[in-house]
């Protein structure tokens, strides 16, 4: 049956972005549904409902988005955090790689506030994070559909932020700089040295400061179709 709720986020998750992004304490009033590509075990949080579901696949989303309005009524925060990437030159990537990415990290977005959205307006209130790059907007070398990706989500961001600012509901998306993920664990300790050196904050960013930035977003609804970076001054 439904649960009595506070504030309910939809943290939209895929393995490659660790779910630390939410720390328990951070996240208080509000209760978390997670929606992850490869279910994560154990999380550390208290952990209201999981299910796996494959983001880039709208069937997928909308059964999601059934089970939880079953459990919670409706989402008044969803997080779109689903990320892949692929290292390697373009004219090396197959087409299946190609359009993988371009799905999971950007058509998610649409799937998910096209079953999520329409309570939101109904309601005039709600939020819309999509967890972005900074290649969104600089691009990088041998990530180009990731980049491509990235930008597209971007400009989602901004354009579905003016047609919903009417309605009340706020659009945003957080622009990572290199964040201390699984992700970006693959690099060896001189790719690790080098990285930090292109970094004026002289370190990594944590999951726990993207939370931050999320949970600060959720309390300035007059914020609206913003590119936030959270990269350490890059």
């Amino acid at each position: 049956g439904m649960v009595s709720r506070g504030e309910v986020a939809l943290i939209v998750a895929e393995k490659g972005r660790q779910l630390g992004l939410v720390s328990p304490d951070l996240f208080a009033p509000i209760i978390l549904v997670v929606i992850a590509t490869t279910l994560i075990t154990p999380i550390a949080l208290k952990l209201v409902f999981a299910m796996a579901a494959d983001v880039s696949d709208f069937a997928s989303v909308k059964e999601f988005h059934r089970r939880t309005a079953e459990r919670f009524g409706t989402a008044d925060v969803v997080v779109n955090n689903a990320g892949i990437s692929r290292i390697g030159l373009l004219c090396d990537m197959s087409e299946e790689e190609w359009n993988r990415i371009l799905s999971v990290n950007l058509s998610s977005c649409f799937y998910t506030a096209k079953v999520f959205v329409p309570d939101m307006v109904r309601r005039r209130s709600g939020h819309l994070i999509q967890i972005s790059s900074m290649w969104g907007s600089r691009g990088a070398s041998c990530e180009v559909a990731y980049s491509a990706a990235k930008g597209g989500m971007e400009a989602f961001t901004r354009a579905l932020a003016k047609e919903l600012a009417p309605s009340n509901v706020a659009v945003n998306a957080i622009a990572c700089g290199v964040i201390d993920t699984d992700m970006n664990a693959q690099f060896s300790d001189e790719e690790r040295k080098a990285l930090i050196e292109e970094i004026p904050a002289d370190r990594f960013g944590t999951p726990g400061e993207v939370g931050s930035c999320v949970v600060s977003l959720l309390s300035m609804p007059y914020v609206t179709g913003q590119i936030i970076g959270v990269d350490g001054g890059i």
